[in-house]
């Protein structure tokens, strides 16, 4: 049976590769999850209650007015 070596300039390649898909996917994520984190900081109080339509959906009591929010 034969032993196969493998070449070292395409293992280098491969692992290369790797890593650039790699470290690309972590800034990806990153700067998605940046982006994401801005728009939820972005709205205020007020304009979470405005965004709420209190004329269709009416919370019966405190507890649901608090769970909406």
């Amino acid at each position: 049976m034969y032993k196969k070596t493998q070449n070292p300039v395409v293992v280098g390649i491969v692992m290369a590769l790797l890593a650039v898909f790699i470290i690309g996917g972590f800034f990806l994520v990153r700067s998605i999850g940046l982006k994401n984190l801005e728009l939820k900081k972005s709205k205020t109080e007020v304009e979470k209650l405005m965004e709420l339509n209190l004329d269709d959906n009416y919370p019966g009591n405190a507890r649901e007015v608090l769970k909406n929010i």
